[in-house]
C-alpha cells in the first residue's frame, strides 16, 4: 500500500543535491515544492498514526502506547510524539475537513495542530463547525493573525467559561527539556491567572530590558537590538533571578536600609550624604522609621581598601565603599541601583585582576555581561582615577559614570 522505499530513496536524492549549482528560480521551486510534499507527507503520517491508534497495535505488540513506541523506534522527543499522535487522532476523528485541506495543501501542519491544541470535548463540535471558515481564513492571514483568532474561537466556544484555573488547574503545563548542546526547549501552556501573571510580569520587565538596550544604543549605534522573542526570553531569567533573591521564610517585611557616607570636610565639618550625593539635612534621622543605618567614614579622597590577590570577591565592606563612589552601575545611561549591581574587577580575577577597590566596579548584569563580550574591552580612564572606558568592537570609546555625579551635578551623559 505505502511505497516507503520508493519514497525514501526519493528523499536521499533529493537531500543529496548539490544546491550551490542550482540557479535562485530553481531554489525558490524547490523549497516550495518541498514544502508541499512535507505537508502531504505530514497528512500521511497522521493517517497512519491515527490508525495505528485506533487499533491498539503497539500496545499489544510492544507493550507501550503508539506515541511511546514511535519515540523509542525513532530516537524522537517523547512529548514530540505524543503530540503528533494526539493531533493525527484528533485530525481524523474530529476535523475531516482540515484534514482534506492538509491532503490538497491548503493548510500546514502548523494550522492542524493549533486546531487540535485549542479544541476540547466541550467546543470541538463547535470548532469542527466553523472549519470551512477557518480554512478561507488560513488563506487570508498570516499564520500568527490566524492562530489569534482561532485561540479567541476556541474559548469562547467553550461551553464551560473559557480556561477558568479553578476548573481546569491540570491544563498548566511548562516544559523543560535538555538539549546535547548545552540549551533548554522551553515550552507548555498557561491558563487563567496564571497566564495573565506571567505574560505581564514577563512583558514588564522584557520591555525594561528594551529600555536598557535602546538607551545603549545612544552609546554605541552598533549595538544589535534584540527582537521580542528574546527579550522575552531574557525577562524569564531576568524574573528567576530576581525571585531567588527572595527567600520568605528567612527573611521578613522589608525596612528602610540607609548607607551614609560621612564626608569631612575641612570647611564645615563632618557633611552627611546618601550614595547618590544627596545631602542629608541634620535631622534626617527621624524621617527613617526602623532603619538600618551603616556608617561609611571616608575622607575627601575616599580612601579604597585593598586585598589584593589574598581573596577572590569583594567583602562586605568593599561593596559598601564601592555603592558609595559608584552609585550603582557606571554604565552610561544606566539606573540600576547598588543592591542589584555586581563587582567587576578590572583586569579580570582570571587574567590577574586584585580585589582592591580602586580596581573594582558596579556593574548590572546586563552590562557586566557586556563587558565580557567579544571585541568590548574595558580599562581605566586615562585622565581621572577610579574611572573607566570602553573600547567597543568598531573602535568606539564609551566613558564610565557615577549616578552620584549626575544627582549631584545634574548633568546627562551623551
Amino acid at each position: 500500500m505505502f511505497d516507503t522505499v520508493g519514497l525514501g530513496e526519493l528523499c536521499r536524492k533529493a537531500a543529496g543535491v548539490d544546491v550551490t549549482l542550482a540557479a535562485d528560480s530553481e531554489l525558490l521551486a524547490a523549497a516550495l515544492g518541498l514544502d508541499r510534499a512535507r505537508s502531504l507527507a505530514d497528512a500521511a503520517a497522521a493517517h497512519v498514526l491515527a490508525e495505528l491508534e485506533a487499533r491498539g497495535v503497539c500496545d499489544r505488540d510492544f507493550g507501550h502506547t503508539t506515541a511511546t513506541w514511535l519515540s523509542n523506534s525513532t530516537n524522537t522527543a517523547r512529548n514530540t510524539c505524543r503530540a503528533r499522535v494526539r493531533d493525527a487522532r484528533r485530525l481524523v476523528l474530529w476535523f475531516d475537513e482540515f484534514d482534506t485541506a492538509l491532503s490538497e495543501g491548503l493548510l500546514t501542519q502548523d494550522h492542524v495542530g493549533l486546531l487540535c491544541r485549542v479544541a476540547n470535548i466541550r467546543n470541538r463540535e463547535a470548532l469542527a463547525d466553523a472549519q470551512a471558515q477557518l480554512i478561507v481564513l488560513a488563506a487570508e492571514f498570516s499564520f500568527e493573525q490566524w492562530a489569534m483568532l482561532v485561540r479567541q474561537l476556541a474559548a469562547e466556544l467553550d461551553a464551560d467559561g473559557g480556561y477558568d484555573p479553578n476548573d481546569d488547574i491540570h491544563a498548566n503545563r511548562l516544559r523543560l527539556a535538555a538539549n546535547g548542546d548545552h540549551t533548554i526547549e522551553v515550552g507548555g501552556r498557561l491558563v487563567g491567572e496564571a497566564r495573565t501573571t506571567v505574560a505581564h510580569t514577563l512583558g514588564t520587565i522584557a520591555d525594561e530590558l528594551f529600555a536598557r538596550y535602546k538607551a545603549d544604543r545612544k552609546h554605541d549605534p552598533d549595538i544589535e537590538m534584540p527582537t521580542r522573542a528574546t527579550l522575552m526570553a531574557l525577562a524569564l531569567a531576568e524574573a528567576c533571578r530576581r525571585a531567588g533573591a527572595v527567600e520568605i521564610a528567612s527573611t521578613q517585611a522589608p525596612r528602610t536600609e540607609a548607607i551614609i557616607i560621612i564626608e569631612e570636610t575641612a570647611e564645615s565639618g563632618p557633611v552627611l550624604r546618601t550614595p547618590d550625593a544627596e545631602r542629608l539635612p541634620d535631622a534626617a534621622a527621624h524621617l527613617l522609621s526602623d532603619p538600618i543605618i551603616r556608617a561609611l567614614v571616608t575622607d575627601t579622597d575616599r580612601i579604597p581598601l585593598r586585598y589584593g590577590r589574598a581573596r577572590r570577591y569583594a567583602t562586605t565592606a568593599q561593596r559598601t565603599a564601592i555603592a558609595a563612589r559608584d552609585g550603582g552601575c557606571i554604565f552610561p545611561g544606566c539606573e540600576m541601583p547598588p543592591g542589584w549591581c555586581d563587582i567587576h574587577h578590572q583586569p579580570a580575577w582570571e587574567s590577574g585582576g586584585h580585589t582592591d577597590t580602586e580596581t573594582m566596579a558596579m556593574l548590572c548584569r546586563h552590562h557586566h555581561g557586556v563587558t565580557h563580550r567579544n571585541g568590548w574591552h574595558m580599562k581605566p580612564h586615562p585622565a581621572e582615577a577610579q574611572r573607566w572606558q570602553w573600547e567597543t568592537p568598531t573602535g568606539r570609546t564609551i566613558d564610565s559614570v557615577r549616578r552620584s555625579d549626575r544627582h549631584r551635578t545634574g548633568r546627562r551623559t551623551t
